[in-house]
């Protein structure tokens, strides 16, 4: 029962000591809710009362497209996902929600629109197809020094990518150059500190790029153009 007076139980059952209660807030209106609840043991006595807080929001949680999906299966199977992850995806989910895809923020219609996974023991090396997502607007692999490779092969796109605005990788294990970006030509914000890489493409035009902890060779000319760099 919460606050207003809402009995929503619909049952309560009890196996190996967990208590599970199966509710039906249909007719309760989105918002925020407060439920109070106590429970009867075996000798017919009450606990103190229990206390949940939650949002209802009504809504079909829409599924991922297709082609977006088995995007993420690649990223997933081609980064350790299965034995290495610490947080793992269910891929056999269909739907965007991402109590099963943690990490990945959709859109109202199931499209990936960002990938947030630092930290998260990805090892091996990060497959391309995951700039083909149509509506990838953020890409943070940070801090998972298992993925290497080479960042100008990495970033070499069979087809160029128009949405991306930002992409963290600081913190991996990326050897190479960074390459002219031009495949990325929405991309607003680049962080690759942290890595192995040697040197930078004199026509990389980026608002905001981050390249520290590392030996970066640069023509002097170009410190014009990479303040953040003198």
């Amino acid at each position: 029962v919460d606050e207003k007076g809402f009995d929503g139980r619909k049952f309560v059952a009890v196996s190996d000591g967990i208590l599970s209660l199966s509710l039906d807030f249909r007719q309760l209106e989105n918002g925020y809710r407060t439920l109070f609840f106590r429970v009867k043991d075996k000798r017919g006595q009450w606990s103190s009362p229990l206390i949940a807080r939650f949002e209802k929001i009504d809504g079909i949680i829409p599924e991922i497209p297709d082609v977006e999906r088995s995007i993420l299966c690649q990223l997933y199977e081609k980064t350790g996902g299965k034995d290495a992850w610490t947080e793992k995806w269910d891929t056999e989910e269909i739907l965007a929600n991402d109590d099963h895809w943690k990490g990945v923020s959709f859109d109202e219609d199931g499209h990936v629109v960002a990938i947030t996974l630092p930290g998260n023991n990805l090892k091996g090396i990060l497959p391309q197809e995951v700039f083909g997502l149509p509506n990838l607007l953020r890409l943070d692999m940070s801090q998972n020094p298992g993925i290497g490779g080479r960042l100008e092969e990495v970033l070499r796109l069979e087809k160029p990518n128009g949405t991306l605005q930002e992409i963290r990788m600081q913190g991996m294990g990326l050897s190479g150059y960074v390459p002219d970006l031009a495949n990325l030509s929405a991309l607003k914000v680049a962080d690759f500190s942290q890595n192995r890489l040697d040197s930078i493409s004199p026509d990389v035009k980026v608002e905001q790029i981050e390249l520290g902890g590392q030996a970066i060779r640069i023509d002097p000319i170009g410190l014009v153009q990479y303040p953040e760099l003198a």
